[in-house]
């Protein structure tokens, strides 16, 4: 109905494609549908108890050491080592998680914090999927937490559906400037020279201009069908469909077995393996060639078509999204202890549920934020208490007893002062 401007997006055989895309949704529901059979979680009410200054200082100790890595290495390159740093910055979000889900107080100037740094950093580079990614993960703990009432929650999931669609139509504006040389947008009519200082304020600027155009008419069906095609992935698979097998054999695993030794081994210890991006899997199996500074992939339904057919496509999706959903169950199981498990599972599930991405990649994320995590739990003695359930040892009180020293003679008696167990 909306078709992109470019026919080379069309979707030019629907039902070819939707004899694929409806089944591999219907699996993918079925898979995550049976991840969650005979799960029993029993809602948490707040003890109502202090929370653990110690809890308190690693969670701090997360949030600063995780702003100033984002800081000072958001930008470098640290070639195989790159990832790990993203990783270790990126704890700043369990941080402000975590604070959320205990109610401790300063969480909101936290999150508050992260978000604008995150701001920054997507309108310094044009891009802002982790920040439209963080946001949404952030959304879910505070709706887990605070339980809004439906309206409100109904209200600001309205808010932030527009927020995503208009920027979308912003972004591109400061890509030109950026990635064509221009340097330059035209906002309301003027126009404004983009630097690195003022890329913040000129992408707000874009935003404010692109929800103008939503009460002025300003999206014509050409703009509204390229739109759609930026959130659809649609075009991608059903090119997949057109090349493989005709043109391109199946991979027959080829792809998924890649995958898993992709996460298994650093790059460090593996130099050759996959770069993520998915300009290999775009050339070689939807025949695409991605422009130089697009990111775009096949997804987990175009990978698996790729590899096992139209069938195994459908089957492989439907045993994807249950290995996640079981994933999934066992993080909430474990929140049966501690909620602190919730903000683990949202930093470690941070790209499995992007259907963009192809396996490789998120399979890579979720097991090198597992290991992250692992390590730093196992540094942070209070933290890794929490999660387990178990008490912080304490020190045993020492059996040698002082003698009070003794007064002077003739001074005042004075009752010793009220303490409190702060």
């Amino acid at each position: 109905y909306l078709p992109a401007q470019n026919a080379e997006y069309h979707i030019k055989d629907f039902a070819q494609y939707f004899a694929y895309a409806g089944p591999v949704m219907l699996a993918i529901v079925l898979g995550w549908a049976l991840s969650c059979v005979r799960l029993h979680l029993a809602e948490r009410a707040s003890s109502g108890s202090r929370i653990n200054p110690a809890l308190l200082g690693d969670l701090h100790l997360m949030f600063w050491g995780g702003i100033g890595l984002k800081v000072a290495l958001g930008s470098t390159g640290l070639g195989g080592l790159a990832f790990f740093f993203l990783l270790l910055a990126n704890l700043r979000f369990i941080s402000v998680m975590g604070l959320m889900i205990l109610g401790a107080p300063g969480w909101r100037w936290r999150a508050a914090v992260v978000m604008v740094l995150e701001i920054v950093t997507s309108a310094g580079t044009g891009m802002f999927h982790e920040f439209v990614l963080w946001s949404l993960g952030l959304f879910a703990v505070y709706v887990f937490t605070r339980r809004p009432p439906l309206l409100m929650f109904l209200g600001w999931l309205a808010v932030i559906a527009a927020g995503v669609f208009l920027l979308n139509d912003a972004k591109w504006q400061l890509r030109e400037a950026m990635w064509e040389g221009s340097e330059k947008v035209t906002v309301f009519g003027k126009e404004i020279e983009v630097t690195s200082l003022n890329r913040p304020l000129v992408a707000g600027l874009c935003l404010v201009q692109s929800g103008a155009k939503a009460f002025t008419g300003g999206y014509d069906e050409e703009s509204l069908g390229d739109m759609v095609m930026r959130f659809n992935q649609g075009w991608i698979i059903e090119r997949i469909l057109q090349h493989v097998p005709d043109e391109q054999p199946y991979a027959h695993g080829g792809t998924v077995v890649s995958a898993f030794k992709s996460a298994l081994l650093p790059r460090v210890f593996a130099p050759n393996k996959a770069i993520g991006g998915g300009r290999f899997l775009m050339e070689r199996y939807a025949d695409y060639t991605p422009f130089e500074d697009t990111s775009m992939n096949v997804g987990f339904a175009g990978e698996m078509y790729a590899n096992f057919g139209y069938w195994g496509g459908i089957v492989g999706c439907g045993v994807y999204a249950l290995i996640l959903g079981l994933l999934f169950r066992w993080a909430a199981i474990r929140a049966q202890t501690s909620p602190l498990w919730w903000a683990i599972a949202a930093y470690i599930g941070h790209w499995a549920l992007k259907a963009e991405t192809d396996i490789g990649t998120v399979l890579n994320y979720i097991v090198k934020a597992a290991f992250v995590v692992f390590v730093v739990v196992m540094c942070l003695p209070a933290l890794r208490a929490e999660l387990t359930g178990r008490a912080l040892p304490t020190r045993k009180p020492s059996k040698r007893i002082r003698q009070p020293k003794a007064k002077p003679v003739g001074a005042e008696q004075v009752p010793p002062p009220l303490t409190t167990d702060l």
